[in-house]
């Protein structure tokens, strides 16, 4: 059974620029599914519309991220932006944002 939880990407000041809707029900296993929502730098992000795209990303075309097995939702919010600011496939606004949240929120 799914387990979504969404983690919202700020930058500095806490604005919105994307969400992760991630499904936590396989970390038994080790593994977490995911979908990524970013909006362009430029535009303003609107949370229903991302989440609700992120939640469908998950759902049709989900990312998946190996995990420790039974890891606690920190280890797996770090795993996760790590992969976003270091994969090819996201934009690089989304890289950006998920390496600062890591530097300000996870060393």
């Amino acid at each position: 059974m799914a387990e979504i939880k969404y983690l919202y990407l700020r930058d500095a000041n806490g604005k919105n620029h994307g969400v992760v809707a991630y499904d936590v029900a396989g970390r038994s296993v080790g593994s977490v599914t995911y979908g990524l929502s970013t909006c362009n730098a430029i535009d303003s992000f609107d949370k229903e519309i991302g989440k609700a795209l992120a939640t469908k990303r998950l759902g049709e075309s989900p990312n998946l991220l190996g995990v420790a097995r039974n890891s606690c939702n920190v280890d797996i919010v770090s795993a996760l932006l790590k992969k976003i600011s270091r994969s090819e496939m996201f934009p690089t606004h989304a890289k950006k944002i998920a390496r600062s949240t890591l530097i300000r929120k996870y060393r």
